[in-house]
């Protein structure tokens, strides 16, 4: 395979994961999540459990509870477990705001560039006016 087509597959692939604003902004808030979570495991000593090891999970929730069930056990199965789920919910998040984006010409869309008397049906610009 040549370089060209090495680069045009891995950002097919980058996009598809990763490329909105929010899926980025998503993937960023999980990884400082688990930056955080790994420096208080390993940098700070605690007498007790600290909830900077458990934050990661609930921010990828629906992949990362169905992903605990697997066998493995230690650091590298929780953080691949992190990883994964973080990398699917950003792909979901991409999906969801790409197939959004079109829907901004609707008549009932905040974002919509048409004036509001002819936003609404009632034509004077409110809600309540028919």
């Amino acid at each position: 395979m040549d370089r060209a087509g090495h680069r045009r597959r891995v950002r097919r692939v980058a996009s598809a994961l990763a490329g909105t604003r929010a899926a980025r902004a998503y993937l960023a808030v999980c990884g400082a999540l688990l930056i955080w979570g790994s420096a208080d495991a390993f940098l700070v000593s605690h007498e007790d459990a600290s909830m900077a090891g458990v934050l990661p999970l609930p921010a990828t929730v629906p992949l990362s509870v169905l992903l605990l069930l697997v066998p493995w056990k230690g650091i590298f199965a929780y953080v691949s477990v992190v990883v994964v789920s973080a990398l699917a919910n950003a792909a979901l998040v991409n999906w969801c705001v790409r197939a959004g984006a079109g829907r901004a010409e609707h008549w009932w869309h905040p974002l919509s560039r048409r004036p509001a008397r002819d936003r609404y049906p009632g034509g004077r610009g409110d809600r309540l006016s028919r």
